[in-house]
């Protein structure tokens, strides 16, 4: 049995490197919010993200096409098989 201070996640739990005091006052900030503050804030995180998966994959890929990378990005986002639908349109939509 481990004896240090740190704790453990459950199973289903995320992995955090926020201790449980600072997340509780977090998670009061945030139900503080209006709506619209937390709808703003939901969504400029989203882009973060976003931005953040992009910079990934152009990190990894430098020698791909701007087409290419957005159907990993699709992929890695939205899943394949929502990718396996979209790209297909989308190709035909930049050859007209």
């Amino acid at each position: 049995m481990p004896t240090d201070d740190v704790s453990r996640p459950e199973p289903g739990d995320t992995l955090s490197d926020t201790d449980a005091a600072t997340r509780a006052r977090l998670l009061q900030c945030y139900r503080e919010l209006s709506k619209e503050q937390r709808l703003a804030r939901a969504l400029a995180l989203s882009g973060l993200v976003r931005g953040l998966i992009w910079r990934g994959l152009r990190d990894r890929h430098p020698t791909l096409d701007t087409a290419a990378l957005a159907g990993r990005f699709l992929r890695q986002v939205y899943g394949a098989a929502v990718a396996d639908r979209v790209l297909p349109r989308l190709s035909s939509v930049a050859q007209r």
